[in-house]
């Protein structure tokens, strides 16, 4: 899941690479210091959904997500039900779509990217 925990300025870094074949993964007590989060994701088709969240500590962490997801490219983005621009780009035969949130409540990430071998292409 590509995770970098940096306690003293409260910062979780994840980078998951959630493989072809999988449609749910779920993470529970990623610790940052005192801190502990969570990731949850599902995949429906085109549809990523991740939902993250900090289970504990004080202070909320702030989360650099990179996820790597196998496609094309990013078609569109929703953060907590809102649509959102991601400087998304590709890396090899996955695109990557970076942000960063603060994990002050629950947060929903929905990623829809074209799949390799839409519009024609070949698998």
């Amino acid at each position: 899941v590509g995770a970098e925990p940096d306690a003293p300025r409260h910062r979780l870094r994840l980078a998951p690479r959630i493989p072809a074949a999988w449609d749910r993964l779920e993470l529970r007590r990623l610790r940052v210091g005192d801190a502990e989060a969570s990731l949850s994701y599902r995949r429906e088709g085109a549809r990523h959904i991740f939902r993250l969240d900090q289970e504990a500590g004080a202070v909320p962490l702030r989360l650099v997500f990179e996820p790597a997801l196998p496609g094309r490219r990013l078609l569109a983005a929703r953060v907590d039900d809102r649509e959102a621009r991601l400087d998304a780009r590709r890396a090899g035969a996955r695109v990557v779509a970076p942000l960063q949130i603060l994990l002050d409540h629950e947060r929903t990430v929905e990623l829809r990217v074209e799949e390799a071998g839409a519009a024609g292409e070949a698998s």
